[in-house]
């Protein structure tokens, strides 16, 4: 029988902006992969649509995704430099409330726990799956540690 492992993170491949916010979990994918773990990683999927070269690896594990409601918004309308500027200017201004928010654990996957939690507990019950790992940031994520058994 192989071991199993759930790992829940916000971000993965294919489904992110940037390897550097998920090379920590597709690195401990790989090391567990070849100590004979069964892998599962459960995620949110997001606008950006990305392999980055890691077709081999991503065969070789069980993706799971939340429904993260992702929805087209004025922003994919318009060009990415009006988008950008925007950005920059809410950025300047909303900077320091944002990072207060992040600190009492409002963050961008706070709104998505009740998801996470209805199918973790889905993943967990059909592949009996034992060992759980919660990546962060966003740190937000714990909150599903108290719902899990």
């Amino acid at each position: 029988m192989n071991k199993k492992v759930l790992i829940i993170t916000n971000e993965f491949i294919p489904y992110t902006k940037s390897i550097g916010g998920v090379i920590r979990m597709l690195s401990l994918s790989k090391l567990l992969i070849s100590e004979k773990y069964e892998v599962h990683i459960l995620s949110s999927k997001s606008n950006y649509f990305e392999h980055i070269g890691y077709d081999s690896i991503l065969k070789k594990l069980n993706l799971h995704y939340i429904n993260a409601n992702i929805k087209k918004n004025i922003f994919n309308q318009i060009s990415s430099q009006i988008y950008l500027f925007f950005y920059r200017i809410l950025n300047f201004f909303f900077y320091n409330f944002f990072h207060s928010l992040i600190c009492l654990g409002y963050d961008q996957a706070r709104g998505k726990i009740k998801n996470y939690k209805l199918v973790s507990d889905r993943i967990i019950k059909k592949y009996q799956i034992k060992n759980i790992i919660i990546s962060s940031p966003p740190f937000s994520l714990f909150f599903i540690s108290k719902y899990l058994k």
